[in-house]
């Protein structure tokens, strides 16, 4: 009776474990995740700070609970009539939903 009990327990625990973490990867923010690492907020600064860009951002689901965030800094000069000839400016982010964690790539 009570190893079925503590049997029935841990299933229980394991459940809401599992639910948490699948949660965590539907509920996850991904974008403000690395605009909330250091080293994303250091290159993304710069960028947003000069003014001269146009900011797009992406996110790719790899389904692992692992999204790839992209931020893309084109040059507002690029719709001028006579274009200008700067580079277009990115930040890639791997984001792991589960542990709410990124890493600047």
């Amino acid at each position: 009776m009570i190893r079925k009990l503590l049997c029935s327990l841990f299933l229980l625990i394991l459940s809401c474990i599992s639910n948490d973490l699948r949660a965590a990867e539907t509920d996850c923010k991904p974008v403000q995740i690395a605009e909330a690492t250091p080293c994303v907020k250091d290159r993304l600064k710069p960028l947003r700070d000069a003014k001269i860009y146009k900011e797009t951002t992406t996110v790719t689901d790899h389904g692992d609970g692992v999204r790839t965030v992209t931020f893309v800094f084109d040059p507002k000069c690029l719709q001028d009539p006579t274009p200008c000839h700067m580079a277009s400016r990115n930040v890639t982010v791997s984001v792991n939903c589960t542990a709410g964690t990124a890493t600047c790539l």
